[in-house]
């Protein structure tokens, strides 16, 4: 019988240490705004009235709308939850996806990124000073020379166009109206994204970067830059963050 319990224990020691080495999978449908906000639960938003969840050919999504106003240059919504091994939104390494819709209500120009943000030390991006690590960016420019996949670092608006520097730009033909899928990876110092067509048959551009700074941030969808006004609807979510 001791030999039974020893072995129930040694399975029971390797059923908890196999559910701790479990990757922590978040993903968000964008079906439901929490009561009185217009973002999900678990996401913050940095100017509200600029965010909201619309339903748009039959699936739900984010809506990220960027006034020409400066002071609402960088709307944006950040995961700020806890699920697994995330507490308060900080993650350092992740794969993510995100299908992206860039519409055309509004003239959109050279300047406008419209993707993700990650490794981000605060929302409040205008709360640090220049020259602070703030993250990174990676999205997409839809018109002009610009036009394609684009990695900055330190996106912080400082100034009215202020991208950040340039890490990593891919170019490709955007067409609006259309959705596309975006992922992201970040895992210690290597940045990797690529921008595919919505059933993910086509690659459409890729980039890559090794010499990123490993510090844990946000992750967050951010339409950002524009010196008008842009909408950018967000859809199918999903973030998987290793084991620790």
């Amino acid at each position: 019988m001791k030999i039974i319990a020893c072995s129930l224990l040694s399975i029971a020691i390797g059923l908890s240490s196999a559910a701790a080495n479990t990757a922590t999978v978040i993903t968000e449908a964008f079906d439901a705004a929490a009561a009185g906000s217009s973002v999900p639960d678990g996401w913050k938003s940095t100017h509200p009235s600029l965010t909201e969840i619309k339903e748009l050919d039959g699936r739900y999504r984010q809506l990220i709308f960027r006034e020409t106003p400066k002071d609402k240059a960088g709307a944006a919504i950040y995961y700020t939850g806890s699920q697994g091994s995330v507490s308060g939104g900080s993650i350092l390494n992740f794969d993510a996806e995100v299908t992206l819709r860039f519409k055309d209500e509004y003239r959109s120009v050279s300047s406008s990124l419209r993707g993700m943000v990650f490794r981000t030390q605060s929302p409040d991006f205008r709360s640090l000073t220049p020259g602070d690590f703030w993250g990174y960016s990676v999205g997409v420019i839809t018109t002009g020379d610009n036009a394609g996949l684009h990695l900055f670092v330190n996106p912080t608006g400082f100034t009215f166009n202020d991208q950040g520097n340039q890490l990593a730009f891919s170019p490709f033909p955007v067409d609006l109206n259309t959705d596309y899928v975006l992922k992201v990876s970040a895992h210690g110092s290597e940045i990797s994204a690529s921008i595919l067509s919505s059933d993910q048959s086509e690659v459409l551009a890729t980039i890559t970067f090794d010499g990123a700074k490993e510090q844990a941030g946000y992750v967050g969808l951010r339409a950002a830059y524009p010196n008008t006004q842009i909408t950018t609807y967000y859809s199918d979510l999903k973030i998987s963050v290793p084991a620790p």
